[in-house]
């Protein structure tokens, strides 16, 4: 069976760049043939076009097929008593493009150093989260408000990240369904923890 995934993270730089070099190319033959004279305009134009045409489809290939092919995670996307868990914690790669077709996931651990707010915009439609981990992350207090937004979410992990106390206090205290919260290696103090566990009984947070 051929993995289109495989094939797609192969050849998806030499395809945008082969793609983009027919697309330059076919603009400069463009401009040249419209300036031309002795054939109807549309004989002219037409070779150069179609080669602009396939230069832009051969490089915007990759991200059509990213989007379209089901990306196979081996054994850090598992189906635990019939809900789904991605640990992408330590992985070797940097698109994480693919996580709007994991929306189902109830346990998402991402806690690498290049994980940032717009990553965190992925994760709009993650209705049924409830653990999330971005500790070490480059989460700021922007991409916190989205998080806040996920409505599901028992479990935050924000350790060793830069959103600010006055975000933590405005976005997590009112949160309905947030029980515990590890905001170690920030600048959140133990009186903000204190107001932000005193939004919902029983909650937890923990700082240094």
């Amino acid at each position: 069976m051929i993995d289109l995934e495989a094939l797609n993270v192969k050849f998806s730089y030499p395809l945008i760049v082969g793609g983009l070099c027919a697309a330059a190319i076919g603009m400069v033959w463009l401009l040249v043939r419209c300036f031309r004279r002795g054939q109807p305009f549309f004989r002219r134009v037409a070779p150069p076009l179609i080669l602009v045409l396939l230069g832009i489809a051969v490089a915007a290939a990759p991200s059509i097929i990213g989007r379209l092919v089901p990306i196979d995670l081996g054994p850090r996307d598992k189906i635990i008593d019939g809900e789904r868990h991605l640990t992408l914690t330590g992985w070797d790669r940097q698109d994480y493009s693919f996580l709007p077709q994991k929306a189902d996931a109830v346990l998402l651990q991402m806690a690498n150093a290049d994980v940032t707010d717009d990553t965190i915009h992925l994760l709009e439609n993650f209705k049924k989260l409830k653990t999330l981990d971005v500790s070490d992350s480059q989460i700021t207090d922007h991409g916190l408000e989205h998080i806040s937004e996920l409505p599901a979410l028992e479990t935050l992990y924000l350790n060793n990240t830069k959103v600010s106390a006055a975000a933590v206090e405005q976005h997590l205290t009112k949160h309905q369904t947030l029980k515990m919260i590890w905001l170690r290696g920030t600048s959140v103090t133990k009186d903000t923890a204190e107001t932000v566990k005193a939004g919902k009984p029983g909650r937890r947070v923990v700082v240094d």
